[in-house]
Protein backbone atom coordinates (compact mmCIF):
# COMPACT_ATOMS: atom_id res chain seq x y z
CA UNK A 1 0.00 0.00 0.00
CA UNK A 2 1.30 3.46 -0.88
CA UNK A 3 1.32 5.72 2.20
CA UNK A 4 3.34 8.47 0.51
CA UNK A 5 0.38 9.60 -1.60
CA UNK A 6 2.58 9.96 -4.67
CA UNK A 7 2.44 8.38 -8.03
CA UNK A 8 4.32 5.09 -8.40
CA UNK A 9 6.66 6.47 -11.07
CA UNK A 10 7.66 9.34 -8.74
CA UNK A 11 8.49 6.84 -5.98
CA UNK A 12 10.60 4.70 -8.34
CA UNK A 13 12.38 7.78 -9.71
CA UNK A 14 13.21 8.93 -6.16
CA UNK A 15 14.43 5.45 -5.29
CA UNK A 16 16.73 5.38 -8.30
CA UNK A 17 18.13 8.82 -7.41
CA UNK A 18 18.84 7.70 -3.83
CA UNK A 19 20.56 4.55 -5.10
CA UNK A 20 22.64 6.55 -7.56
CA UNK A 21 23.67 9.02 -4.82
CA UNK A 22 24.66 6.15 -2.51
CA UNK A 23 26.59 4.38 -5.30
CA UNK A 24 28.46 7.60 -6.18
CA UNK A 25 29.29 8.19 -2.51
CA UNK A 26 30.60 4.61 -2.13
CA UNK A 27 32.63 4.85 -5.34
CA UNK A 28 34.21 8.11 -4.15
CA UNK A 29 35.13 6.50 -0.81
CA UNK A 30 36.66 3.45 -2.52
CA UNK A 31 38.61 5.72 -4.89
CA UNK A 32 39.91 7.80 -1.95
CA UNK A 33 41.05 4.69 -0.02
CA UNK A 34 42.69 3.28 -3.15
CA UNK A 35 44.54 6.57 -3.68
CA UNK A 36 45.75 6.58 -0.06
CA UNK A 37 47.08 3.02 -0.47
CA UNK A 38 48.82 3.97 -3.73
CA UNK A 39 50.50 6.91 -1.99
CA UNK A 40 51.58 4.63 0.87
CA UNK A 41 53.06 2.11 -1.61
CA UNK A 42 54.98 4.91 -3.36
CA UNK A 43 56.26 6.20 -0.01
CA UNK A 44 57.41 2.72 1.02
CA UNK A 45 59.14 2.11 -2.31
CA UNK A 46 61.16 5.33 -1.81
CA UNK A 47 62.07 4.43 1.81
CA UNK A 48 65.14 2.34 2.73
CA UNK A 49 64.74 -1.40 2.14
CA UNK A 50 64.44 -2.63 5.73
CA UNK A 51 62.67 -5.82 6.79
CA UNK A 52 59.71 -3.80 8.07
CA UNK A 53 59.36 -1.81 4.85
CA UNK A 54 59.62 -4.94 2.70
CA UNK A 55 56.95 -6.59 4.83
CA UNK A 56 54.71 -3.51 4.59
CA UNK A 57 55.12 -3.36 0.80
CA UNK A 58 54.05 -7.00 0.55
CA UNK A 59 51.07 -6.30 2.83
CA UNK A 60 50.09 -3.22 0.80
CA UNK A 61 50.09 -5.32 -2.38
CA UNK A 62 47.79 -7.95 -0.89
CA UNK A 63 45.47 -6.10 1.51
CA UNK A 64 42.87 -3.38 1.13
CA UNK A 65 43.45 -0.01 2.81
CA UNK A 66 41.59 -0.71 6.07
CA UNK A 67 43.25 -4.10 6.59
CA UNK A 68 46.62 -2.63 5.67
CA UNK A 69 46.28 0.17 8.23
CA UNK A 70 45.47 -2.37 10.97
CA UNK A 71 48.42 -4.55 9.91
CA UNK A 72 50.76 -1.54 9.79
CA UNK A 73 49.72 -0.51 13.32
CA UNK A 74 50.29 -4.03 14.63
CA UNK A 75 53.64 -4.28 12.86
CA UNK A 76 54.82 -0.93 14.24
CA UNK A 77 53.65 -1.88 17.74
CA UNK A 78 55.53 -5.19 17.48
CA UNK A 79 58.68 -3.40 16.32
CA UNK A 80 58.44 -1.00 19.26
CA UNK A 81 57.57 -3.53 21.97
CA UNK A 82 59.48 -6.67 20.96
CA UNK A 83 63.21 -7.40 20.83
CA UNK A 84 64.35 -10.20 18.49
CA UNK A 85 67.74 -11.88 18.91
CA UNK A 86 69.44 -15.03 17.66
CA UNK A 87 71.05 -17.40 20.11
CA UNK A 88 72.39 -20.96 20.30
CA UNK A 89 70.31 -23.41 22.30
CA UNK A 90 72.57 -25.01 24.97
CA UNK A 91 70.73 -28.35 24.79
CA UNK A 92 70.53 -28.93 21.02
CA UNK A 93 73.30 -26.59 19.80
CA UNK A 94 70.99 -25.19 17.09
CA UNK A 95 70.42 -21.55 16.35
CA UNK A 96 67.13 -20.32 17.79
CA UNK A 97 65.36 -16.99 17.67
CA UNK A 98 64.42 -15.38 20.98
CA UNK A 99 61.65 -12.81 21.12
CA UNK A 100 61.46 -10.83 24.34
CA UNK A 101 59.26 -7.96 25.48
CA UNK A 102 60.75 -4.49 25.88
CA UNK A 103 57.74 -3.46 27.93
CA UNK A 104 58.07 -6.40 30.36
CA UNK A 105 61.77 -7.33 30.63
CA UNK A 106 61.09 -9.77 33.47
CA UNK A 107 58.91 -11.97 31.19
CA UNK A 108 60.70 -15.04 29.79
CA UNK A 109 61.56 -14.83 26.07
CA UNK A 110 59.66 -16.87 23.47
CA UNK A 111 61.90 -19.30 21.56
CA UNK A 112 61.48 -20.18 17.84
CA UNK A 113 63.44 -22.48 15.50
CA UNK A 114 62.98 -20.13 12.52
CA UNK A 115 61.21 -16.91 11.59
CA UNK A 116 58.19 -18.82 10.22
CA UNK A 117 58.00 -21.26 13.16
CA UNK A 118 55.60 -21.29 16.07
CA UNK A 119 56.65 -21.04 19.69
CA UNK A 120 58.58 -24.11 20.93
CA UNK A 121 57.07 -24.06 24.43
CA UNK A 122 53.63 -25.72 24.13
CA UNK A 123 52.28 -23.98 27.25
CA UNK A 124 52.87 -20.49 25.86
CA UNK A 125 50.95 -18.79 23.05
CA UNK A 126 52.23 -15.94 20.95
CA UNK A 127 49.81 -13.02 20.68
Amino acid sequence: KNYYCQHLTTLIKDLLHREQWKRNKTNALIFKLNQELSIEKARLSMAPATDTNTDLITAADKLNNNSYQRYKGSRNRADAELCVSSDICPLTQETVIKVSSVKHPDAPPRIFHSVTDRCIDANVTVD
